[in-house]
Parts: structure tokens; C-alpha cells; sequence
């Protein structure tokens, strides 16, 4: 079946109008589903019309899948930390200077000391 386009919606009934923005937003969900699943990413849609907002996911789910992410990015830029830590001590130990550090990186420094310190007096 042929879509009808119409050239001036302001002349649309409102009952028009709300099907035409129903159906539309249906396609953008579905869209937005095979985006998601094909490129493995999260999508999230707000649509602001004058009767109702519509989201997906709703803003609880969008929430939780923030905090969700959140933690991940904590948790992998403690890691990628830790392991810069390692790497810089290797530099240490094979002869880098003291004074080319800054104070983070002296601060990472002493934690990596104090932590292996900790497992060689175990």
C-alpha cells in the first residue's frame, strides 16, 4: 500500500495527526531495535509531543543502564590505572628517573609499592 503524503498537516484533524505521529514513532522503535542489535549499542529516544513524552527504554531502565555503565567505566579505568602503575614501576626499576614523574604518577607509584609490599610480607 502507497503512503499518502500530505503537503500541510496543520489542516490535519487531530485524531490525523495522532495516528500519523503513532505509527511514525512505531517505525522509529523499530528502527532504532535493528540499529541496536546490528551495531551492538544501546539507543534511547525521547519524544516530546504536546499530549505525552514517550521514551525508550523508559527513564527508570535508561537510569540503571547508566549506573550500570558507570561502574563499568570505574572498574576498567582502575584497571587501565593499576596497569599504568605496573608499567611505569617497570620503567623505575629498569632505570627511569624519579624527577621526570609527576605527582599522580608518584602517588600511583607508592600505592603499587605499598600493595606489592603487602604481598611479599604474606
Amino acid at each position: 500500500m502507497a503512503h499518502r503524503k500530505f503537503k500541510n498537516r496543520t489542516y490535519l484533524s487531530v485524531s490525523d495527526r495522532k495516528f500519523i505521529l503513532y505509527k511514525r514513532v512505531t517505525s522509529l522503535f523499530k528502527k532504532a531495535q535493528k540499529l541496536s542489535n546490528l551495531c551492538d549499542v544501546q539507543i534511547g529516544i525521547t519524544i516530546f509531543s504536546s499530549d505525552e513524552i514517550l521514551l525508550r527504554p523508559s527513564e527508570t531502565e535508561a537510569r540503571e543502564k547508566v549506573q550500570i555503565k558507570k561502574k563499568e567505566l570505574r572498574n576498567w579505568n582502575k584497571s587501565m590505572g593499576t596497569k599504568n602503575m605496573e608499567l611505569l614501576f617497570n620503567e623505575v626499576i629498569e632505570g627511569k628517573s624519579t624527577h621526570e614523574l609527576d605527582v599522580e604518577e608518584l602517588k600511583g607509584l607508592i600505592k603499587l609499592c605499598a600493595l606489592k609490599n603487602a604481598k611479599v610480607a604474606e
